[in-house]
């Protein structure tokens, strides 16, 4: 069979099984061998990092092929019960006519350079690797012979499942990956083509199968684009920017960036920018209120009727390849994430930048005044994020005047969520920022405490006999019932010593208020709890 579009008339033999147990909160482990294997997991979650970089996570079922000589580290979520059962099968490529083809054994190996690609879920080779670690370590004949016919089969599987569904594809992401991490770097074909297993002609003929451009291509347009991201997020100095884009000095980058963009890079940092992707549901809002009218989002269901037109609403279902191939459609003047990222979003991220320029905006770091006046800059609307600011303001103060003839002034209010089995009391973000930030209420002493050490303090996980350390005047009270377990914990919570005293005192009023409208943290969304905010309290309406 065709390995990498050259002749493969081998047998693959058993070498070696290894069998790790990690658990999780360490740094996991390196497998790391001269011949090629299998990387299969056997039990439990986790977090798997290549050699060039690229992370998956991996469950039970997940296969990695790791390459000759390279080496993978793998590391237990603590999530899963904190264990990670790996196998780590190696096989040994051996030609079957070493005299006519004038290759040795240690050659054929090298027909499995292009190893690296991965499977999340291959039940045949799980199985398999199962009865190999079944066997043991036992020499009978007949047994060894049973471990490489296994051997065999994980080859051939992996030859008719992976590699000749997309014949090369596997060793062109790796060699992709590798450009991704290195683009500021002096790259050539022959180093690339070599990192893929193949001749540079056959190279550069599947790398624009793959991406749809030459490698060249490919190299400069995410030199080009990470130049766009400097020039858009801020006022560096072109000197400082031409690295990025492994250029010698500015004169040689504006060059190269004017005979590719069509703009010198001032130019292009002063134009604004309508065609904008967005990764998330509050930069999708965000943008909104900006008068930027995202081309693709991800949106939140319920604001969907605000993106009706014009915008392709992104689902999060869709694979990374699928995402990748709209983007290159659209080819966006910028795409914006978050920078809460798991790994493979960060990898998709890197990824992205081949086709569209990409910054992340710090979530946790910073409220959503601040995020609107970064993502303002970056898109050239300022001006309107002002206003948009202005505008809210005023209408806090008008809220403030209101809800301040309900709500005395030595009053404290407080926010409690029940979500699965646990009590959380929330801060100044979501829910919280329309009662403290806009409203100016007052938070029960303990939480304000928290509030003094942390301006964007979230919220905190609370046990049940500390509730009444959180306690308000007045409690609006979430209940997720739309998380597994939640109606089951609130009805015995309600049982509790602690809740009753809760509820025992007669000055303490309770509002029950649905999750759909108060934990999204966007300009419209906040509007728009600020108004539920004002009506709930001026209206004394409790359950």
């Amino acid at each position: 069979m065709d390995l990498n579009g050259t002749s493969s008339d081998r047998l693959y033999t058993f070498e070696s099984i290894e069998s790790g147990i990690l658990n999780g909160g360490t740094e996991g482990d390196v497998f790391v061998h001269e011949l090629p294997g299998f990387l299969v997991i056997a039990e439990g979650e986790g977090l798997l990092e290549a050699d060039t970089g690229v992370v998956y996570r991996v469950q039970k079922g997940s296969v990695f092929l790791r390459k000759p000589g390279s080496a993978a580290r793998l590391s237990a979520s603590p999530g899963s019960g904190g264990v990670l059962h790996v196998r780590h099968v190696v096989f040994r490529p051996i030609p079957l006519f070493p005299t006519a083809s004038g290759r040795a054994a240690s050659e054929a190996a090298g027909e499995w350079n292009a190893a690296g690609a991965f499977v999340e879920s291959a039940g045949s080779l799980l199985d398999w690797a199962g009865e190999l670690a079944h066997f043991g370590t036992d020499e009978e004949r007949g047994l060894r012979l049973e471990r490489h016919i296994l051997v065999q089969k994980m080859v051939l599987w992996w030859i008719r499942n992976v590699r000749l569904a997309n014949p090369g594809f596997a060793s062109i992401a790796v060699a992709a990956d590798y450009v991704h991490r290195h683009f500021r770097l002096p790259l050539d074909m022959e180093r690339l083509a070599s990192l893929a297993g193949f001749s540079v002609s056959h190279f550069a003929l599947l790398f624009k199968r793959y991406t749809g451009c030459s490698p060249s291509e490919y190299l400069n347009t995410l030199r080009i684009n990470r130049a766009k991201e400097l020039l858009i997020a801020g006022e560096l100095e072109l000197k400082r920017i031409a690295p990025e884009a492994a250029c010698k000095d500015e004169w040689y980058f504006s060059r190269k960036f004017k005979k590719k963009t069509g703009l010198s890079p001032t130019r292009y940092r002063k134009q604004a920018r309508e065609h904008v992707v967005s990764y998330s549901f509050p930069i999708s809002n965000h943008l909104v209120a900006l008068n930027v009218r995202p081309s693709a989002a991800f949106v939140h269901p319920a604001d969907r009727p605000r993106h009706r037109e014009g915008t392709v609403c992104l689902r999060y279902g869709d694979t990374e390849s699928e995402q990748l191939a709209a983007l290159k459609r659209m080819q966006p003047d910028l795409s914006l994430f978050l920078d809460e990222m798991t790994p493979e979003e960060r990898t998709f991220r890197e990824k992205a930048r081949a086709w569209t320029p990409t910054l992340t905006i710090p979530w946790m770091s910073m409220d959503w005044q601040e995020q609107m006046l970064a993502i303002s800059e970056w898109v050239n609307r300022k001006e309107a994020a002002l206003g948009w600011i202005a505008d809210f303001e005023t209408s806090a103060r008008e809220a403030r005047r209101r809800v301040r003839a309900s709500v005395g002034e030595e009053e404290t209010v407080g926010v409690l969520v029940v979500s699965g089995g646990q009590c959380s009391v929330y801060g100044v973000r979501n829910i919280g920022y329309s009662l403290y930030r806009s409203l100016k209420l007052s938070p029960p002493p303990a939480l304000r405490r928290l509030f003094e050490s942390d301006r964007n303090f979230y919220a905190v996980e609370v046990p049940i006999e500390r509730l009444a350390d959180y306690a308000a005047d007045r409690m609006l009270v979430m209940v997720r019932r739309d998380v597994p377990g939640t109606e089951d914990f609130f009805r015995r919570l309600r049982r509790t010593p602690s809740w009753r005293a809760l509820e025992a005192d007669p000055r303490r009023r309770f509002y029950y208020i649905e999750p759909d409208k108060w934990l999204m943290y966007d300009p419209l969304s906040v509007r728009e709890q600020l108004g539920l905010a004002k009506e709930l309290l001026i209206s004394g309406m409790s359950k």
